[in-house]
């Protein structure tokens, strides 16, 4: 059996596969039907595949109601006191891109993590810590 790592770029394909008792090998494949074919081809059923998860789901945009997003952007502040990773989150982001693109970011990742808690059956512990106290997956739901 392999482990087989993914990371996807632009323009090509970079795979790093760990053997159970051999070294590591890396490869780099373009984005090319044929190159693609020749992966694929080289896999085994019992490999198992890990694909790097971007998280990329676009630009920030100012659509929406406005003093919904004003709300949004004030609560994000505020949890930010609470909830240490959120503002360091913040302060990063802060420091390259400047307060405003702080704030939106943060709000998006405060957002994102309100929808994934159901999603992905989290019941938090400490929401300033982000401990999850348990990982129960809802019916119909994966983890």
């Amino acid at each position: 059996m392999n482990f087989i790592g993914v990371d996807l770029h632009a323009n090509s394909l970079t795979i790093c596969r760990f053997e159970a008792d051999g070294p590591e090998q890396f490869e780099a494949f373009p984005l090319a039907q044929a190159k693609l074919d020749r992966f694929c081809q080289g896999l085994d059923a019992d490999d198992e595949i890990a694909v790097e998860a971007t998280g990329n789901r676009g630009w920030i945009t100012k659509r929406g109601d406005k003093p919904i997003r004003t709300t949004l952007g004030q609560r994000t502040l505020i949890a930010g006191k609470y909830a240490f990773y959120l503002d360091a989150f913040g302060q990063r982001i802060k420091e390259r891109q400047g307060a405003g693109q702080a704030i939106i970011a943060t709000t998006r990742k405060r957002l994102s993590i309100i929808y994934a808690t159901p999603c992905n059956g989290w019941i938090l512990d400490d929401f300033t810590q982000f401990k999850i106290k348990q990982n129960q997956c809802p019916d119909g739901h994966s983890t």
